[in-house]
């Protein structure tokens, strides 16, 4: 199986007031074979690290997709809006869509659209893991399908390059014996 790009499958971001629902889906995701990101799990090493830096590497740079609980306190939050303004910045990746919104509750929360298709809590984690897990499947999947094109198309310029140099120099051959 392919290598992972990045050192976690999802970052969970989330208010505090629905941290047992993030703790509730964290451990699904590792039941299933996922690494996510939940800052609980790395307390110790995250300890006098600059918070901004920390948002930016892990819901940024480090994490194949992004869950959001998105609920009534999660729009209240300094942190969590903070989280969600970081992860909006972030464009598709590998042609799939970064952002994963769970609904907590029928909170609407800015920049984010009705046009994006949201889960809802129904205290699924499990349900919320294989999705995570099929989303990420499909993920490399794609990445797979794309380098293995890319493979071929090299692979067919390579060749076609062989045909044209052996031409070329048959041709620089040809001209070389005429003036010879």
């Amino acid at each position: 199986m392919k290598q992972h790009k990045y050192q976690y499958d999802v970052a969970i971001s989330f208010a505090e007031e629905d941290k047992a629902i993030a703790k509730k889906i964290a451990a699904s995701l590792k039941e299933v074979g996922l690494k996510p990101y939940f800052y609980e799990y790395e307390n110790a090493e995250n300890w006098g690290e600059n918070i901004f830096n920390i948002i930016i590497n892990r819901y940024k740079e480090q994490s194949h997709f992004s869950l959001i609980l998105i609920s009534q306190h999660y729009v209240k939050k300094r942190w969590s809006n903070i989280e969600r303004q970081i992860i909006q910045t972030v464009p598709q990746r590998e042609g799939q869509n970064y952002l994963l919104p769970l609904r907590l509750d029928n909170t609407e929360v800015p920049g984010i659209t009705d046009n994006i298709l949201y889960e809802n809590w129904e205290n699924n984690p499990n349900q919320i893991a294989k999705n995570i897990q099929i989303k990420l499947k499909n993920a490399n999947k794609n990445d797979e399908d794309k380098e293995e094109n890319t493979r071929k198309g090299s692979q067919n310029i390579i060749n076609r390059g062989n045909i044209g140099e052996q031409y070329n120099i048959q041709n620089l051959k040809g001209n070389f014996n005429k003036n010879g």
